[in-house]
């Protein structure tokens, strides 16, 4: 293993030497994440734009995620509750999450809680399902299963002029939310500030079903207050070097209402958290080659009360620090004619988990990540694969476990038009992901045996271009095999749990999307987008199991969004936005007695821009969320908020 890291860096640092010798003069340039061809529809590369994440009006990347077709959302409670996502019955611990090019992550539990990801400095969000487009990102992130990017107003380059940006929200329940954002260009560099700070009472009614009983009730102690900060600078060294950092810093202290069954309806437990991502990296650039060095360190600190807890001590009171150490290399050299190119790198990850008392001994992890790949287009045809190796360590106390894999990609896509076959693409995925410290060391239920989860991924699909590009479709079919499936099961009782290599799953799905646009005259234009997902998630782990071919818990078979803009005079209009699920099943076990609901809601918002110059711009929106008043759950017995309404004034300086 030493021999072959060895090799793969004394090869890159020949291909630096290379570089060394272009003498072509380029200017300087600054990477803002991912592009994608605007003719093009594609479900492999799924992107939402500022413009229409404000008309959606989110309160996080969690729910704004939904509108990407084939991902699953797992809401616990609306503004301040926990938010995690799956892909195409993929867990989301096997999706990277970056953050204007550095990866965010969390050992602890092994994907991040996306509420905690505010999105009024968004430029961007792209949903990557097969192979990158910028062959510069984190090493990890190349070798994930798919990529959430998020690319935002302050990593986009300016050049010697001044932006600002303000958004100020007032909504239902008590919600109170200020952004400000300041962005100033010099002749070499830039640099931006932000600031966020939010609270919310989050006193909201629902209604509670028992068979043909009823009750109105308010859902409490679900109370948020968080802040967000952040500063960004980039220095332009030479015309073909730039070093740039950044600090990203959030705190928030919420209410955890809990579920709501019938004699209890509250809980009194509280969630302290503070999360600082600091991030540095420096990137070379020649006109045929480029080479980036990174390094980013992930903070985390979790404080879970619960004063109600019967216990001798009268409630707990626990703590968790979550330390993550990222450095990397990544490289990308194209031939002359930028036919072929290859790209690859190194990164190597250190974390480690401190808690109060949940772990007998601090884990930690060593984890070395190595990945080389070709890209090749030639007569209209892209061809691209990649080989990658995970080398990692495990250690608690004096307990050791070493992992080696390898994971690899093909991807094949047609450049130009085929009659009736549209423009098609396949590619396929061989990716794994590692337990997190709690599956591996959490006392009691802890298997510090558990092997890395292994997932196969085949898609096949194509694009279709209509009516002089007005009309875009995408449709892709695919199948998904999970092996060493990590689960809980119960063992000696249903309050006695053990994680195991037990699980085996089969996936079969379909995502289609749409988009037309009209142009009814000069000052009236009319879009749709929409999206469909079908899903059939199979649990084909023990053919005599209760459970065997039954739909995996809370995931749809049938997922659908809907976006409608009427813009009038390019200043206001009306957009629609529906998102539709079919019922799940709260267990394994798909009977009767374990159906949730499906459900459909309706978000309208009404959009002004009230003044607009050359520097100048303010615009109005008012959101109804929910404004049928449909009674609904992501997951069962966590409510969600009946209509609610969102007014938000912007206003940008550039």
């Amino acid at each position: 293993m030493v021999l072959k890291n060895t090799l793969f860096f004394f090869f890159l640092f020949f291909l630096i030497d290379v570089y060394s010798q272009e003498k072509e003069r380029v200017l300087p340039e600054s990477r803002v994440g991912l592009q994608q061809d605007s003719t093009l529809l594609s479900g492999d590369l799924q992107r939402v734009t500022s413009k229409n994440i404000a008309l959606f009006a989110p309160e996080d990347i969690g729910v704004l995620s939904q509108k990407i077709a084939g991902i699953t959302l797992k809401n616990y409670g609306g503004i301040g509750g926990m938010k995690t996502i799956a892909y195409r019955g993929i867990s989301g611990t096997n999706t990277a999450v970056v953050l204007d090019g550095f990866a965010l992550q969390n050992t602890m539990v092994g994907q991040l809680d996306l509420s905690n990801l505010q999105v009024d400095n968004v430029d961007n969000i792209s949903f990557i399902s097969s192979s990158q487009t910028d062959e510069l990102l984190p090493i990890s992130a190349l070798m994930q299963g798919n990529t959430l990017s998020i690319n935002t107003f302050q990593n986009n380059y300016i050049n010697d002029t001044l932006e600002v940006r303000f958004t100020s929200k007032y909504g239902s329940f008590g919600m109170l939310d200020n952004f400000t954002s300041f962005k100033r260009g010099f002749k070499h560099s830039y640099l931006s500030i932000y600031g966020k700070l939010r609270s919310f009472e989050g006193v909201y009614p629902y209604e509670i079903e028992n068979g043909d009983w009823k009750e109105k009730r308010f859902r409490k102690n679900n109370s948020l207050a968080e802040g967000y900060t952040g500063i960004n600078f980039t220095k332009f060294i030479s015309e073909h070097l730039k070093l740039h950092s950044s600090i990203h810093f959030n705190q928030s202290k919420r209410g955890l209402p809990g579920a709501v069954i019938l004699y209890n309806e509250t809980a009194n437990q509280s969630l302290n958290q503070q999360n600082t991502y600091w991030n540095l990296e420096t990137e070379w650039n020649r006109k045929k080659a480029r080479v980036r060095f990174y390094n980013s360190l992930n903070y985390g600190y979790l404080n879970y009360i619960d004063p109600d807890y019967l216990n001798n001590t009268g409630g707990l009171n626990q703590w968790y620090y979550n330390t993550i150490n990222q450095s990397g290399i990544s490289f990308n050299q194209k031939n002359k004619d930028s036919s072929i190119s290859f790209f690859g790198g190194v990164e190597y990850t250190y974390s480690t988990l401190t808690a109060s008392q949940q772990y007998a001994y601090s884990p930690s992890r060593f984890h070395l990540q190595s990945l080389l790949g070709i890209k090749s287009v030639r007569k209209d045809v892209l061809f691209i694969f990649q080989l990658g190796n995970h080398s990692l360590q495990n250690q608690q106390g004096i307990t050791k476990s070493i992992t080696n894999a390898w994971t690899s990609l093909v991807h094949v896509e047609k450049r130009v038009y085929v009659p009736w076959v549209g423009i098609p693409r396949t590619w396929f995925k061989q990716t794994f992901r590692m337990p997190s410290f709690s599956e591996m060391y959490y006392n009691s239920i802890g298997n510090k045996a558990l092997k890395p989860e292994l997932t196969l991924q085949w898609n096949i699909g194509t694009s279709y271009r209509l009516f002089e590009n007005s009309f875009h479709i995408s449709l892709d079919a695919y199948y998904n095999k999970i092996d060493n499936k990590i689960l809980a099961i119960p063992t000696k009782n249903l309050f006695v749990w053990s994680i195991q290599n037990i699980g085996k799953v089969q996936i079969v799905g379909i995502d289609l999307l749409l988009k037309k646009e009209w142009k009814f005259s000069e000052n009236v234009e009319f879009n749709s987008a929409i999206n469909y997902s079908f899903q059939k998630i199979e649990d084909i782990s023990d053919k005599k199991g209760t459970t065997f071919k039954n739909q995996l818990a809370y995931f749809p078979k049938h997922t659908f969004q809907a976006d409608f803009t009427l813009t009038v005079y390019k200043k206001m209009g009306f957009y629609l936005s529906n998102s539709t699920l079919s019922s799940r099943y709260v267990l394994n076990e798909n009977s009767l007695s374990n159906l949730l609901k499906g459900f459909s809601t309706v978000d309208v918002t009404f959009f002004y821009k009230m003044s607009s110059s050359d520097k100048h711009s303010l615009k109005l929106h008012g959101t109804i969320k929910n404004c049928l008043n449909t009674s609904y759950q992501y997951i069962s017995y966590f409510v969600m908020p009946g209509r609610n309404y969102l007014i938000s004034l912007s206003y940008a300086f550039n």
